[in-house]
């Protein structure tokens, strides 16, 4: 779990503004919630790491034009996010240490996005990562078994030599995931009437014809 106290990517980059970085966070870590529900006998760390990914992926495409500054710049696998025309890449990986340095490299449509804003100073170019991680708190330690996994999503800022300068986190804060319902699909209620009773007759149960079913 995060521990670093960095500055928040608004006093970098104002464009970043507080309430739409909030929301985009708060977006993914439901979405990732819900990969437990999903979780198969086969899985590999690998497999959900290419859930998590896509699952990501998949519902921002979904929610563009519903969170606030959200354009998908780039939709395939190797895809940008821009926030308020900021470009963003998403990585499941540790947030104070990530392994996948490779992510932090800029690709070419970002580049591109980046563009927009002209000229930059040397100390505001900073690349900027959704990072993504389980984590399981403090106070559930020694209940592993009885507890659903957690997420942390920051969104950190790195300076030209992979330094991290800037983060932002947000952690789920409800150990079962809460499941939206849309009242639309649900049946209407329906009053059941009392069964009947009936005394079950032991000679019918035993009589058993010759392909294995009741005689009934």
């Amino acid at each position: 779990m995060s521990d670093n106290q960095l500055a928040p990517c608004w006093e970098f980059q104002p464009y970043l503004t507080e309430s739409s970085v909030r929301q985009l966070l708060a977006e993914i870590t439901n979405v990732l919630e819900l990969l437990y529900y999903h979780k198969h006998s086969l899985d590999s760390n690998w497999s959900e790491g290419v859930r998590a990914y896509d699952w990501v992926r998949n519902h921002l495409i979904q929610s563009e034009g519903t969170i606030p500054g959200l354009e998908m710049v780039s939709k395939g696998l190797d895809y940008v996010v821009a926030l308020n025309k900021v470009p963003l890449q998403f990585s499941k990986d540790c947030i104070n240490n990530p392994k996948k340095r490779h992510r932090l490299l800029r690709n070419k449509v970002e580049h591109e996005q980046l563009s927009l804003f002209g000229d930059t100073e040397a100390e505001q170019d900073i690349t900027w990562r959704i990072l993504a991680e389980p984590f399981i708190s403090e106070e559930e330690d020694g209940e592993l078994e009885s507890t659903l996994p957690r997420w942390e999503v920051a969104l950190v800022g790195f300076n030209a030599y992979g330094a991290q300068v800037s983060m932002v986190s947000h952690q789920s804060t409800a150990s079962v995931p809460l499941m939206p319902l849309d009242s639309n699909t649900l049946p209407d209620e329906a009053e059941i009437g009392k069964a009947s009773l009936r005394r079950r007759n032991k000679d019918q149960d035993l009589d058993v014809s010759n392909n294995g079913t009741s005689g009934d």
